[in-house]
């Protein structure tokens, strides 16, 4: 659960829950899906979605339960979470509308993600995102890019990056750091005008 408190007299001012109850008929969901040229995301338009729970084994002492990940954009407009219920799913607040704009629903459990710092009127907000392995994936408002990242860790080993594990943009927004156990590189986008 995410609280929004008031500043003043830190009473709750909005709650949200990472659950199927959080989806409206305005929510955007998207889905990882494996294809031959690598993965994509898919649009669900099912609204009968079964989000990818995590039975909690509640004996375990190293059980992590609630919200183990949350970024605010640049704007503080959105808020980007991860539900340690949820680990594969990255949950996208409209604090403007106070409400679940988009639901991101990846293969692998999310390890990091960044927002892009920078703003501008001609640039959307951009979201980077992880899931430990060879893909970078970045959302704003248009839609997910699933990218792959050249000289990761595949399943035989080989790659000097090795899986990402963590994720970093630059100050001007033009990079992003990409992390792995030993090594690091940067993504440039030489284009990228965030639409």
């Amino acid at each position: 659960t995410c609280k929004l408190l008031n500043s003043v007299t830190w009473s709750v001012l909005k709650e949200w829950k990472h659950t199927a109850e959080a989806i409206t008929k305005n929510t955007v969901i998207y889905r990882e899906e494996a294809s031959t040229n690598g993965s994509r995301f898919q649009v669900v338009e099912d609204q009968e979605f079964q989000l990818p729970f995590v039975k909690a084994h509640h004996d375990d002492p190293y059980l992590l339960v609630g919200v183990g990940i949350t970024k605010f954009s640049a704007s503080g407009r959105y808020l980007a979470s991860r539900s340690d219920a949820v680990p594969t799913a990255v949950w996208i607040w409209d604090l403007d509308d106070l409400g679940l704009c988009t639901l991101i629903v990846h293969q692998a459990p999310v390890v990091a993600l960044d927002w892009d710092s920078t703003l501008s009127k001609d640039k959307d907000e951009t979201l980077a995102m992880s899931c430990n392995g060879d893909h970078v994936y970045v959302w704003n408002v248009g839609g997910v890019l699933a990218l792959k990242v050249p000289n990761c860790e595949t399943l035989n080993g080989a790659g000097e990056l090795g899986p990402i594990r963590n994720i970093a943009w630059s100050c001007n927004g033009k990079c992003l750091i990409l992390k792995g156990d030993y090594h690091f590189c940067l993504c440039y986008f030489p284009c990228y005008n965030g639409s």
